[in-house]
């Protein structure tokens, strides 16, 4: 009988950062705060592939960012991250980012 064996290795989460920039924020700001996660992913182990920001009155409740926004998103995502969104820079539900990122079940925790 062959003995089964398992990776064990810690796999670097890869994630994209997406921030609103609303008429209450400048882009400085809104900045800093991306900057702010950015460390907190990368002290807790991940790597923050990418980073968007998009100027709105407030976010989009399907979407959260706009639709033209969300397709460049999603169109600049390497292959490998093509549907999996690991973090964002507002607080989300988990349905809410599923239904406009396509993320798959238990990919946002």
């Amino acid at each position: 009988m062959r003995q089964k064996f398992y990776d064990t290795a810690v796999k670097q989460e890869k994630v994209v950062l997406v921030g609103i920039i609303t008429p209450n924020e400048t882009e400085a700001q809104e900045k800093e705060y991306l900057e702010e996660l950015q460390f907190l992913v990368e002290t807790a182990g991940g790597e923050t592939v990418k980073s968007f920001t998009q100027k709105m009155l407030r976010p989009e409740r399907a979407t959260f960012v706009g639709t033209g926004k969300l397709e460049e998103i999603k169109a600049s995502l390497p292959e490998s991250l093509q549907g999996k969104i690991n973090s964002l820079r507002d607080a989300l539900t988990a349905g809410k980012t599923a239904d406009s990122l396509k993320v798959p079940d238990g990919v946002m925790k």
